[in-house]
C-alpha cells in the first residue's frame, strides 16, 4: 500500500462513520446471494433498522434453507429463527424445500419449518447480525464491523480501489485481502473481500471472494432503496411469536457477537 491509499481509505473510514452515526433509522430492501461450486443460495427480503439496537427482517425468498437467521429485536430481545433442517456440522438435510414458505416461516409469519430462538439484545446492538450482511451490523457499529467481519487487525489494512458505477450509482470501493480464510465446511481459502460505499456515505454491499474445490466463489450482500431517519417508534418493532409455536421451542442463551 501507498501512504496515499491509506490517506483515502483513513478518509473515507472517517465519511462511513459520521454518516452511519447521523443515521437513527434505516429501511432497505437486500439481496444475499452465494455462488460456488458447492454451494448456490439467494435470498431476498427487507430491514428496519433503529438504532440502539432495534431491528425487523421480513423475508421474500430464500432459495435453499438458511443458516439460522435474524428476525427481529424489540430492542430486549432478539429472536433467531433455526431451520429444522440444519444440522450440527453447518449443513442441510436433503430434502424438498418451498422458498416461498420458508422465507414465510423465517420471518416468522408462519408457524414451521424450524424454531425460534431468543437471546438478550446487547444494549448498543453488537449481537444483532445476520450471517456476514457486513451492510446490516455497520449500522449499530461500523468500525467493529469492518474489524469483525474482514477479519483486520489494523484498519490500515485496508486500501482503496477508486470508483465504480453500478446501476447509475457510483460507488468508492474498499478493499482488503485475507489470507488463509475459512468458508463453509471448514475449507481454506484466501479472501477478497470489498466494501462498496454510496454517496451517501454508507455501506451498500459487501462482496466476498473466495475459492471452493479449486473453483472461484463470490458471496454478496447488497442493499438497494436505503432511506435514513425515517420516524419509527420501538413499539413498532414488537415481536409475537407465531401462535401455535410451542413455548419449548423458545431457547434463552447468552448474548454475545457472532
Amino acid at each position: 500500500q501507498t501512504n496515499s491509499a491509506d490517506s483515502s481509505a483513513a478518509a473515507l473510514l472517517g465519511r462511513i462513520q459520521t454518516a452511519t452515526l447521523a443515521a437513527k433509522t434505516l429501511t432497505a430492501d437486500f439481496t444475499y446471494t452465494v455462488t460456488s461450486v458447492k454451494q448456490q443460495q439467494m435470498v431476498t427480503g427487507k430491514m428496519r433498522l433503529m438504532k440502539p439496537n432495534f431491528a425487523r427482517l421480513t423475508f421474500s425468498y430464500m432459495a435453499y434453507p438458511a443458516f439460522p437467521n435474524l428476525v427481529a429485536s424489540d430492542g430486549t430481545n432478539i429472536f433467531t429463527f433455526k431451520p429444522s433442517g440444519f444440522l450440527p456440522d453447518h449443513t442441510f438435510a436433503k430434502g424438498p424445500f418451498d422458498c416461498w414458505r420458508g422465507a414465510l416461516c423465517a420471518s416468522g409469519a408462519l408457524p414451521g419449518g424450524g424454531t425460534i430462538s431468543v437471546t438478550s439484545a446487547h444494549p448498543e446492538g453488537l449481537n444483532v447480525h445476520l450471517w456476514d450482511a457486513m451492510p446490516l451490523q455497520a449500522f449499530f457499529d461500523p468500525e467493529t464491523a469492518i474489524r469483525q467481519y474482514l477479519y483486520l487487525s489494523s484498519m490500515e489494512e485496508l486500501d482503496t480501489e477508486g470508483d465504480q458505477e453500478l446501476d447509475g450509482v457510483t460507488y468508492k470501493v474498499l478493499h482488503h485481502h485475507f489470507g488463509g480464510g475459512n468458508i463453509a465446511g471448514g475449507e481454506n481459502s484466501d479472501f477478497e473481500q470489498r466494501l462498496y460505499v454510496g454517496p451517501d456515505n454508507l455501506i451498500h454491499m459487501y462482496v466476498l471472494e473466495f475459492n471452493s474445490a479449486g473453483r472461484p466463489g463470490i458471496q454478496i450482500m447488497r442493499l438497494r432503496n436505503i432511506k435514513v431517519n425515517v420516524p419509527m417508534t420501538k413499539s413498532s418493532f414488537a415481536f409475537t411469536l407465531p401462535s401455535n409455536q410451542p413455548e419449548r421451542l423458545v431457547e434463552d442463551a447468552p448474548a454475545g457477537p457472532k
